[in-house]
């Protein structure tokens, strides 16, 4: 999955950094300070300490992109300012992209085949 989304990105003119939860996702968005920061995790409760440490600063909007469904109670604890929720299993790469241009202000050009 996430080969794919950084090809998407690519294929819009977005230069993704990339970071790992070992890589620690927090200190690499601190260091470098994106526009826009996606979220990739396979249950709500892996991003709650990520999103926690970025919120102290609010660095971004944020895209959380799930491989399970994000219950309504999990949603405040992975908000950073502007957030889009999107699931794996009901989102497709359209989707992705429509929230990545919306955050990032329609700025975007159009995917490259």
């Amino acid at each position: 999955v996430r080969a794919v989304l950084l090809a998407q990105l690519a294929s819009v003119g977005v230069e993704p950094l990339t970071a790992t939860l070992d890589d620690d996702v927090a200190d690499v968005a601190l260091a470098r300070r994106p526009e826009l920061i996606v979220l990739g995790i396979e249950a709500p409760a892996q991003g709650f300490g990520v999103v926690d440490r970025l919120s102290r600063v609010h660095l971004a909007p944020l895209v959380v992109y799930s491989g399970a469904e994000i219950p309504d109670e999990a949603h405040a604890r992975l908000r950073l300012g502007v957030t889009r929720y999107l699931t794996k299993t009901r989102e497709n790469g359209d989707a992705f992209l429509r929230a990545v241009r919306e955050l990032l202000g329609g700025t975007l050009r159009s995917p490259t085949t």
